[in-house]
């Protein structure tokens, strides 16, 4: 494995390894919650992702939509160099702008 990828790999795995300890003790993560007490648009994301992991697909989509589905398209996307047009960045806007009052009115 090339250098620049062990590096990238340890430090992803670090980072995930101190969300995970900060969630299991109850921190919250998110720097707009924390200050202002509304949930950021991908507030319960960590939550939605450990959901997916253990096989609660309804679970994690309640929680996160926007999240779900950016991570199960995501690949897809990488995969075929997908680059997104002018209307894609609208439609994207919109979704993390109703993920978003999802995510606020759901309390998360």
């Amino acid at each position: 494995m090339h250098k620049s990828y062990v590096g990238a790999v340890l430090s992803v795995a670090f980072m995930t390894g101190l969300i995970l300890v900060a969630y299991a003790a109850g921190i919250v993560l998110c720097p707009l919650k924390r200050l202002t007490g509304i949930p950021c648009p991908t507030c319960g994301a960590t939550r939605a992702v450990l959901a997916l992991v253990h096989g609660r697909f309804i679970e994690a989509l309640q929680i996160n939509p926007l999240v779900i589905l950016i991570i199960c398209v995501l690949p897809a996307l990488l995969w075929f160099h997908f680059r997104l047009c002018k209307w894609m960045w609208v439609v994207l806007a919109v979704a993390v702008t109703y993920n978003w009052a999802y995510v606020i009115f759901r309390g998360n």
